[in-house]
Protein backbone atom coordinates (compact mmCIF):
# COMPACT_ATOMS: atom_id res chain seq x y z
CA UNK A 1 0.00 0.00 0.00
CA UNK A 2 1.27 3.46 -0.90
CA UNK A 3 0.41 6.26 1.54
CA UNK A 4 0.66 9.98 0.85
CA UNK A 5 0.58 12.91 3.23
CA UNK A 6 -2.19 15.14 1.90
CA UNK A 7 -0.39 18.24 3.16
CA UNK A 8 2.25 17.81 0.44
CA UNK A 9 -0.35 18.96 -2.07
CA UNK A 10 -0.75 22.32 -0.26
CA UNK A 11 -4.38 22.57 -1.36
CA UNK A 12 -6.22 25.83 -0.84
CA UNK A 13 -8.90 26.07 1.78
CA UNK A 14 -12.10 24.37 0.77
CA UNK A 15 -12.97 20.95 -0.60
CA UNK A 16 -10.47 19.34 -2.96
CA UNK A 17 -11.32 16.24 -4.98
CA UNK A 18 -8.39 13.82 -5.24
CA UNK A 19 -8.11 10.83 -7.57
CA UNK A 20 -5.21 8.60 -8.59
CA UNK A 21 -4.10 6.57 -11.61
CA UNK A 22 -1.38 3.95 -12.05
CA UNK A 23 1.50 4.77 -14.43
CA UNK A 24 4.68 2.92 -15.46
CA UNK A 25 7.07 2.57 -18.41
CA UNK A 26 5.52 0.28 -20.99
CA UNK A 27 2.25 0.21 -19.08
CA UNK A 28 -1.03 1.68 -20.23
CA UNK A 29 -2.26 4.20 -17.67
CA UNK A 30 -5.06 2.84 -15.53
CA UNK A 31 -8.44 4.46 -15.18
CA UNK A 32 -8.83 7.10 -12.52
CA UNK A 33 -9.54 5.74 -9.06
CA UNK A 34 -12.51 6.58 -6.93
CA UNK A 35 -12.75 10.18 -5.74
CA UNK A 36 -12.05 11.23 -2.18
CA UNK A 37 -12.87 14.69 -0.89
CA UNK A 38 -10.24 16.46 1.23
CA UNK A 39 -11.89 19.18 3.31
CA UNK A 40 -8.97 21.49 4.06
CA UNK A 41 -10.54 24.36 5.97
CA UNK A 42 -9.33 25.12 9.52
CA UNK A 43 -10.84 22.88 12.19
CA UNK A 44 -11.92 24.12 15.60
CA UNK A 45 -12.27 22.16 18.85
CA UNK A 46 -12.83 23.07 22.49
CA UNK A 47 -9.90 21.89 24.65
CA UNK A 48 -11.51 23.15 27.86
CA UNK A 49 -13.62 26.09 29.03
CA UNK A 50 -10.67 28.44 28.57
CA UNK A 51 -8.98 27.13 25.41
CA UNK A 52 -9.90 26.67 21.75
CA UNK A 53 -7.62 24.73 19.41
CA UNK A 54 -7.38 25.56 15.70
CA UNK A 55 -5.93 22.68 13.67
CA UNK A 56 -5.05 22.31 9.98
CA UNK A 57 -3.53 25.80 10.03
CA UNK A 58 -1.68 27.14 6.98
CA UNK A 59 1.84 28.62 6.87
CA UNK A 60 0.50 31.37 4.60
CA UNK A 61 -1.89 32.49 7.34
CA UNK A 62 -0.38 35.26 9.43
CA UNK A 63 -3.33 35.25 11.82
CA UNK A 64 -6.68 33.72 12.60
CA UNK A 65 -9.82 35.75 13.28
CA UNK A 66 -12.15 34.40 15.96
CA UNK A 67 -15.88 35.13 15.60
CA UNK A 68 -18.62 34.75 18.21
CA UNK A 69 -22.12 34.59 16.71
CA UNK A 70 -20.73 36.18 13.53
CA UNK A 71 -19.05 39.12 15.34
CA UNK A 72 -15.25 39.44 15.26
CA UNK A 73 -14.00 38.73 18.79
CA UNK A 74 -10.24 38.41 18.48
CA UNK A 75 -7.33 38.17 16.01
CA UNK A 76 -4.57 35.72 16.98
CA UNK A 77 -1.15 35.67 15.28
CA UNK A 78 0.14 32.46 13.65
CA UNK A 79 3.70 31.73 12.51
CA UNK A 80 3.63 27.96 12.22
CA UNK A 81 3.80 25.45 9.39
CA UNK A 82 1.19 23.89 7.14
CA UNK A 83 -1.00 21.51 9.13
CA UNK A 84 -0.03 23.07 12.44
CA UNK A 85 -2.19 23.88 15.45
CA UNK A 86 -2.86 27.07 17.35
CA UNK A 87 -4.31 27.29 20.86
CA UNK A 88 -6.41 30.35 21.61
CA UNK A 89 -6.88 31.60 25.18
CA UNK A 90 -10.52 32.59 25.63
CA UNK A 91 -10.44 33.04 29.41
CA UNK A 92 -10.62 36.83 29.06
CA UNK A 93 -13.56 36.82 26.66
CA UNK A 94 -16.62 38.60 28.06
CA UNK A 95 -19.86 36.66 27.89
CA UNK A 96 -23.39 37.72 28.66
CA UNK A 97 -25.04 35.99 31.59
CA UNK A 98 -26.85 32.87 30.41
CA UNK A 99 -25.58 33.02 26.80
CA UNK A 100 -23.95 30.48 24.51
CA UNK A 101 -21.70 31.59 21.67
CA UNK A 102 -21.34 29.94 18.28
CA UNK A 103 -17.56 30.24 17.67
CA UNK A 104 -15.91 30.04 14.22
CA UNK A 105 -12.49 31.07 12.87
CA UNK A 106 -11.06 32.32 9.55
CA UNK A 107 -7.44 32.29 8.35
CA UNK A 108 -6.02 35.61 7.14
CA UNK A 109 -2.97 36.05 4.91
CA UNK A 110 -1.69 36.41 1.35
CA UNK A 111 -3.04 33.59 -0.78
CA UNK A 112 -5.18 32.20 2.05
CA UNK A 113 -8.90 32.06 1.37
CA UNK A 114 -11.03 33.31 4.25
CA UNK A 115 -13.37 30.34 4.55
CA UNK A 116 -14.79 29.49 7.95
CA UNK A 117 -14.15 26.56 10.22
CA UNK A 118 -16.97 24.48 11.60
CA UNK A 119 -18.57 25.94 14.74
CA UNK A 120 -18.29 25.04 18.41
CA UNK A 121 -20.49 26.28 21.23
CA UNK A 122 -18.96 27.80 24.36
CA UNK A 123 -19.59 30.30 27.08
CA UNK A 124 -22.70 29.39 29.09
CA UNK A 125 -22.69 31.16 32.43
CA UNK A 126 -25.44 31.27 34.99
CA UNK A 127 -28.26 28.86 35.81
CA UNK A 128 -29.19 26.01 33.52
CA UNK A 129 -32.34 27.08 31.67
CA UNK A 130 -34.51 23.99 31.09
CA UNK A 131 -37.44 24.10 28.65
CA UNK A 132 -39.80 21.14 28.63
CA UNK A 133 -43.21 19.69 27.90
CA UNK A 134 -45.15 16.70 29.21
CA UNK A 135 -48.23 14.80 28.04
CA UNK A 136 -46.64 13.03 25.06
CA UNK A 137 -48.70 9.92 25.75
CA UNK A 138 -52.11 11.48 26.25
CA UNK A 139 -54.95 11.46 23.75
CA UNK A 140 -55.21 15.28 23.75
CA UNK A 141 -52.72 16.80 21.27
CA UNK A 142 -51.98 19.75 23.59
CA UNK A 143 -48.91 19.41 25.81
CA UNK A 144 -48.23 20.85 29.26
CA UNK A 145 -45.23 23.17 29.60
CA UNK A 146 -42.72 22.24 32.32
CA UNK A 147 -39.62 23.64 34.01
CA UNK A 148 -38.62 27.11 32.71
CA UNK A 149 -41.04 26.82 29.78
CA UNK A 150 -44.04 27.37 32.04
CA UNK A 151 -45.87 30.53 30.93
CA UNK A 152 -44.06 30.71 27.57
CA UNK A 153 -46.15 30.97 24.41
CA UNK A 154 -46.17 31.83 20.70
CA UNK A 155 -48.54 33.60 18.32
CA UNK A 156 -49.14 33.77 14.57
CA UNK A 157 -49.94 37.17 13.06
CA UNK A 158 -50.08 37.87 9.33
CA UNK A 159 -48.53 34.42 8.78
CA UNK A 160 -45.44 35.29 10.85
CA UNK A 161 -44.71 33.58 14.17
CA UNK A 162 -43.62 35.55 17.21
CA UNK A 163 -42.33 33.26 19.96
CA UNK A 164 -41.18 33.62 23.55
CA UNK A 165 -38.49 31.12 22.58
CA UNK A 166 -36.81 33.45 20.06
CA UNK A 167 -34.25 34.61 22.64
CA UNK A 168 -33.89 31.30 24.50
CA UNK A 169 -31.38 28.50 24.00
CA UNK A 170 -31.17 26.61 21.68
CA UNK A 171 -33.63 28.45 19.42
CA UNK A 172 -31.64 31.69 19.52
CA UNK A 173 -28.63 29.90 17.99
CA UNK A 174 -30.52 28.15 15.19
CA UNK A 175 -29.21 30.41 12.42
CA UNK A 176 -28.43 30.09 8.72
CA UNK A 177 -24.85 29.29 7.76
CA UNK A 178 -23.31 28.78 4.31
CA UNK A 179 -20.88 25.85 4.05
CA UNK A 180 -19.22 24.84 0.78
CA UNK A 181 -21.96 26.72 -1.08
CA UNK A 182 -24.85 25.00 0.71
CA UNK A 183 -27.32 26.62 3.09
CA UNK A 184 -27.66 24.97 6.49
CA UNK A 185 -29.21 25.81 9.84
CA UNK A 186 -26.80 25.40 12.75
CA UNK A 187 -28.09 23.26 15.63
CA UNK A 188 -25.93 23.86 18.72
CA UNK A 189 -24.59 21.30 21.14
CA UNK A 190 -27.35 20.59 23.67
CA UNK A 191 -28.79 18.18 26.22
CA UNK A 192 -32.19 16.49 26.02
CA UNK A 193 -34.02 14.92 28.95
CA UNK A 194 -36.43 12.24 27.73
CA UNK A 195 -39.06 10.66 29.96
CA UNK A 196 -40.88 7.36 29.38
CA UNK A 197 -43.23 4.94 31.08
CA UNK A 198 -42.54 1.30 31.98
CA UNK A 199 -43.18 0.28 28.36
CA UNK A 200 -40.75 2.82 26.91
CA UNK A 201 -43.51 5.13 25.64
CA UNK A 202 -42.48 8.80 25.67
CA UNK A 203 -44.12 10.94 28.34
CA UNK A 204 -42.05 14.16 28.46
CA UNK A 205 -39.04 15.89 26.91
CA UNK A 206 -36.87 18.88 27.85
CA UNK A 207 -33.86 20.72 26.41
CA UNK A 208 -31.04 22.64 28.14
CA UNK A 209 -27.51 23.91 27.42
CA UNK A 210 -26.05 21.96 30.36
CA UNK A 211 -26.60 18.48 31.70
CA UNK A 212 -29.83 17.97 33.67
CA UNK A 213 -30.75 15.71 36.55
CA UNK A 214 -32.77 12.68 35.47
CA UNK A 215 -35.56 11.39 37.66
CA UNK A 216 -36.92 7.85 37.61
CA UNK A 217 -37.92 6.79 34.08
CA UNK A 218 -35.94 9.64 32.53
CA UNK A 219 -32.72 9.62 30.55
CA UNK A 220 -30.47 12.57 29.66
CA UNK A 221 -28.65 12.48 26.32
CA UNK A 222 -25.92 14.78 25.01
CA UNK A 223 -26.27 15.89 21.36
CA UNK A 224 -23.29 17.20 19.41
CA UNK A 225 -23.77 20.29 17.25
CA UNK A 226 -24.69 19.63 13.62
CA UNK A 227 -25.99 21.36 10.49
CA UNK A 228 -29.48 20.72 9.13
CA UNK A 229 -30.21 21.44 5.45
CA UNK A 230 -32.08 24.72 5.15
CA UNK A 231 -33.78 23.46 1.97
CA UNK A 232 -35.06 20.15 0.68
CA UNK A 233 -32.42 18.18 -1.19
CA UNK A 234 -31.54 18.76 -4.83
CA UNK A 235 -29.23 16.45 -6.78
CA UNK A 236 -26.68 17.36 -9.45
CA UNK A 237 -23.80 15.31 -10.81
CA UNK A 238 -24.47 12.46 -8.41
CA UNK A 239 -24.27 14.68 -5.32
CA UNK A 240 -26.86 16.05 -2.91
CA UNK A 241 -27.15 19.79 -2.23
CA UNK A 242 -29.09 22.25 -0.08
CA UNK A 243 -29.53 25.25 -2.36
CA UNK A 244 -32.11 27.87 -3.31
CA UNK A 245 -33.41 28.34 -6.84
CA UNK A 246 -33.77 24.65 -7.73
CA UNK A 247 -36.64 22.21 -7.31
CA UNK A 248 -36.61 19.54 -4.64
CA UNK A 249 -35.43 16.24 -6.07
CA UNK A 250 -37.84 13.31 -6.21
CA UNK A 251 -38.02 9.96 -8.00
CA UNK A 252 -34.86 8.67 -6.28
CA UNK A 253 -34.56 5.68 -3.94
CA UNK A 254 -33.69 6.18 -0.29
CA UNK A 255 -30.43 4.30 -0.88
CA UNK A 256 -29.43 6.50 -3.81
CA UNK A 257 -30.15 9.66 -1.81
CA UNK A 258 -27.83 8.22 0.85
CA UNK A 259 -25.12 7.72 -1.78
CA UNK A 260 -25.55 11.23 -3.18
CA UNK A 261 -25.23 12.72 0.30
CA UNK A 262 -22.09 10.72 1.14
CA UNK A 263 -20.54 11.82 -2.16
CA UNK A 264 -20.24 15.30 -0.63
CA UNK A 265 -17.70 14.12 1.94
CA UNK A 266 -17.19 12.21 5.17
CA UNK A 267 -19.29 14.47 7.40
CA UNK A 268 -22.30 14.63 5.09
CA UNK A 269 -25.30 12.30 5.23
CA UNK A 270 -28.94 11.99 4.38
CA UNK A 271 -31.41 13.04 7.06
CA UNK A 272 -31.55 10.29 9.69
CA UNK A 273 -33.85 9.31 12.54
CA UNK A 274 -31.41 10.40 15.27
CA UNK A 275 -31.02 14.00 14.05
CA UNK A 276 -34.63 14.17 12.88
CA UNK A 277 -35.88 13.50 16.40
CA UNK A 278 -33.69 16.26 17.87
CA UNK A 279 -35.57 18.76 15.71
CA UNK A 280 -38.93 17.07 16.36
CA UNK A 281 -38.44 17.40 20.12
CA UNK A 282 -37.44 21.06 19.82
CA UNK A 283 -40.63 21.68 17.79
CA UNK A 284 -42.75 19.98 20.48
CA UNK A 285 -41.13 22.07 23.20
CA UNK A 286 -41.65 25.37 21.41
CA UNK A 287 -45.24 24.85 20.27
CA UNK A 288 -46.52 22.51 23.03
CA UNK A 289 -48.69 20.45 20.70
CA UNK A 290 -48.36 17.07 18.99
CA UNK A 291 -50.59 18.33 16.16
CA UNK A 292 -48.25 20.08 13.74
CA UNK A 293 -51.27 21.17 11.65
CA UNK A 294 -52.28 23.43 14.55
CA UNK A 295 -49.08 25.42 13.95
CA UNK A 296 -48.48 25.28 10.18
CA UNK A 297 -49.68 22.72 7.62
CA UNK A 298 -47.04 23.42 5.04
CA UNK A 299 -47.51 23.22 1.27
CA UNK A 300 -49.93 20.42 0.38
CA UNK A 301 -48.11 19.33 -2.75
CA UNK A 302 -44.54 18.68 -3.83
CA UNK A 303 -41.65 19.71 -6.06
CA UNK A 304 -41.76 23.49 -5.63
CA UNK A 305 -38.49 25.40 -6.01
CA UNK A 306 -36.36 25.95 -2.91
CA UNK A 307 -35.87 29.42 -1.49
CA UNK A 308 -39.45 30.67 -1.65
CA UNK A 309 -39.59 31.45 2.09
CA UNK A 310 -36.38 33.49 2.04
CA UNK A 311 -38.66 36.52 1.72
CA UNK A 312 -39.87 36.01 5.30
CA UNK A 313 -38.32 38.36 7.84
CA UNK A 314 -38.83 36.12 10.89
CA UNK A 315 -37.24 32.73 11.70
CA UNK A 316 -40.64 31.01 11.47
CA UNK A 317 -43.73 31.67 9.36
CA UNK A 318 -45.60 30.83 6.18
CA UNK A 319 -46.29 32.49 2.85
CA UNK A 320 -50.01 31.72 3.19
CA UNK A 321 -52.31 29.42 5.11
CA UNK A 322 -51.40 25.87 4.01
CA UNK A 323 -48.66 27.39 1.87
CA UNK A 324 -44.88 27.18 1.94
CA UNK A 325 -43.50 27.49 5.47
CA UNK A 326 -40.29 27.56 7.41
CA UNK A 327 -39.43 26.90 11.04
CA UNK A 328 -36.27 28.36 12.53
CA UNK A 329 -35.03 29.13 9.00
CA UNK A 330 -35.61 25.53 7.87
CA UNK A 331 -37.77 25.75 4.74
CA UNK A 332 -40.47 23.09 4.26
CA UNK A 333 -39.86 21.55 7.66
CA UNK A 334 -43.40 20.39 6.95
CA UNK A 335 -44.76 20.17 3.40
CA UNK A 336 -43.68 20.46 -0.23
CA UNK A 337 -43.33 16.68 -0.36
CA UNK A 338 -42.27 13.84 1.91
CA UNK A 339 -38.68 13.19 2.98
CA UNK A 340 -36.82 9.89 3.26
CA UNK A 341 -34.85 9.41 6.44
CA UNK A 342 -32.18 6.86 7.31
CA UNK A 343 -31.75 4.85 10.50
CA UNK A 344 -34.98 2.84 10.27
CA UNK A 345 -35.31 -0.26 8.10
CA UNK A 346 -37.95 -2.97 8.33
CA UNK A 347 -38.87 -3.10 12.01
CA UNK A 348 -35.56 -1.98 13.45
CA UNK A 349 -33.78 1.33 14.05
CA UNK A 350 -30.12 2.25 14.53
CA UNK A 351 -27.91 5.32 14.88
CA UNK A 352 -24.89 3.43 13.51
CA UNK A 353 -24.39 5.09 10.12
CA UNK A 354 -22.57 2.03 8.77
CA UNK A 355 -25.81 0.04 9.20
CA UNK A 356 -28.11 2.43 7.36
CA UNK A 357 -30.15 0.59 4.75
CA UNK A 358 -29.61 -2.78 6.45
CA UNK A 359 -31.70 -4.94 8.75
CA UNK A 360 -30.88 -3.69 12.24
CA UNK A 361 -31.82 -4.54 15.80
CA UNK A 362 -30.67 -1.52 17.85
CA UNK A 363 -34.33 -0.73 18.58
CA UNK A 364 -37.14 -3.04 17.51
CA UNK A 365 -40.78 -2.07 17.05
CA UNK A 366 -44.05 -3.46 15.76
CA UNK A 367 -45.79 -3.28 12.40
CA UNK A 368 -48.54 -0.67 12.14
CA UNK A 369 -50.61 0.45 9.21
CA UNK A 370 -53.37 2.82 8.25
CA UNK A 371 -54.04 4.40 11.62
CA UNK A 372 -53.22 7.45 13.74
CA UNK A 373 -49.90 7.48 15.61
CA UNK A 374 -50.65 7.38 19.34
CA UNK A 375 -47.22 7.04 20.90
CA UNK A 376 -43.49 7.21 20.34
CA UNK A 377 -41.33 4.54 21.93
CA UNK A 378 -37.66 4.49 22.90
CA UNK A 379 -35.04 2.20 24.36
CA UNK A 380 -33.05 3.77 27.21
CA UNK A 381 -29.91 2.73 25.34
CA UNK A 382 -31.03 4.71 22.25
CA UNK A 383 -33.26 7.51 23.57
CA UNK A 384 -33.29 9.51 20.32
CA UNK A 385 -34.43 6.60 18.16
CA UNK A 386 -38.09 7.33 18.90
CA UNK A 387 -40.11 4.86 16.79
CA UNK A 388 -43.87 4.21 16.50
CA UNK A 389 -45.14 2.81 19.78
CA UNK A 390 -48.84 2.51 19.06
CA UNK A 391 -51.74 3.64 16.91
CA UNK A 392 -55.49 4.22 17.21
CA UNK A 393 -58.27 3.89 14.65
CA UNK A 394 -59.19 7.55 14.37
CA UNK A 395 -60.19 8.55 10.84
CA UNK A 396 -60.31 12.23 11.82
CA UNK A 397 -56.66 12.23 12.94
CA UNK A 398 -57.40 14.72 15.71
CA UNK A 399 -55.99 12.85 18.73
CA UNK A 400 -52.48 12.02 19.95
CA UNK A 401 -49.96 12.91 17.18
CA UNK A 402 -52.72 13.43 14.60
CA UNK A 403 -50.66 11.82 11.80
CA UNK A 404 -50.62 8.52 9.91
CA UNK A 405 -48.28 5.65 10.77
CA UNK A 406 -47.27 2.74 8.54
CA UNK A 407 -44.44 0.31 9.30
CA UNK A 408 -43.70 -3.11 7.84
CA UNK A 409 -41.20 -5.94 8.20
CA UNK A 410 -38.80 -6.84 5.41
CA UNK A 411 -36.97 -4.51 3.03
CA UNK A 412 -38.88 -1.32 3.84
CA UNK A 413 -37.62 2.24 4.24
CA UNK A 414 -39.41 5.23 5.73
CA UNK A 415 -40.37 8.82 4.99
CA UNK A 416 -42.17 11.65 6.78
CA UNK A 417 -43.83 15.01 6.06
CA UNK A 418 -46.71 16.27 3.93
CA UNK A 419 -47.65 15.93 0.28
CA UNK A 420 -51.45 16.01 0.46
CA UNK A 421 -54.15 18.23 1.95
CA UNK A 422 -55.30 15.41 4.26
CA UNK A 423 -55.19 15.70 8.04
CA UNK A 424 -53.19 12.48 8.29
CA UNK A 425 -50.11 14.14 6.78
CA UNK A 426 -47.86 16.24 9.00
CA UNK A 427 -44.61 16.42 10.91
CA UNK A 428 -45.07 13.04 12.60
CA UNK A 429 -46.28 11.05 9.62
CA UNK A 430 -44.32 7.79 9.40
CA UNK A 431 -44.81 6.28 5.94
CA UNK A 432 -43.19 3.16 4.50
CA UNK A 433 -42.26 1.95 1.05
CA UNK A 434 -40.10 -0.76 -0.49
CA UNK A 435 -36.36 -0.10 -0.34
CA UNK A 436 -36.34 0.14 -4.14
CA UNK A 437 -39.37 2.44 -4.22
CA UNK A 438 -39.30 5.93 -5.73
CA UNK A 439 -41.85 8.67 -6.11
CA UNK A 440 -41.89 12.21 -7.45
CA UNK A 441 -43.32 13.33 -4.10
CA UNK A 442 -40.64 11.70 -1.86
CA UNK A 443 -37.39 13.64 -1.52
CA UNK A 444 -34.68 13.91 1.10
CA UNK A 445 -32.59 16.43 3.03
CA UNK A 446 -28.87 16.96 3.57
CA UNK A 447 -27.29 17.18 7.01
CA UNK A 448 -23.67 17.66 8.07
CA UNK A 449 -22.05 16.54 11.30
CA UNK A 450 -19.05 18.20 12.96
Amino acid sequence: MQEKDLLQFHPPYGQVQITAKAKADGYTDSDLSNVIVYDSHPHLAKVDDNTLRISNCRAAATSYEVYANGVLKDTVAYSGEDGGTLDVDISNYTYSQGAIYNITVKGIGTGVAENESEAVSIGWKGNNVILGVSGLYQSAPALTRTDDAVGKTWTMSNNVISSDFDDLFPYNLMKRQTIDGDEFVFIPELYLRIGHDANGLLTDVAVAPLEMTASENQVVVHVDAFYFGAYGASVSGGKMYSKAGVARQGSVTCGNFRTYAKARGEKYRQLDLYHMRVLDFLWLIEFATKNSDAVMWGYTGYGQSCGATDTLTAPSGQLADKGRMRWRYIEDFVGNGYEFFDGAYGLGATQDESKYGQTVTGVEYSAYGGYCLSALKISESYPLLAVPGGCVNNSSYNTYFCDYVSSASGAFVYYRGRSTASAYDGLFLWGSCAATGTSAYIGSRLIKTL
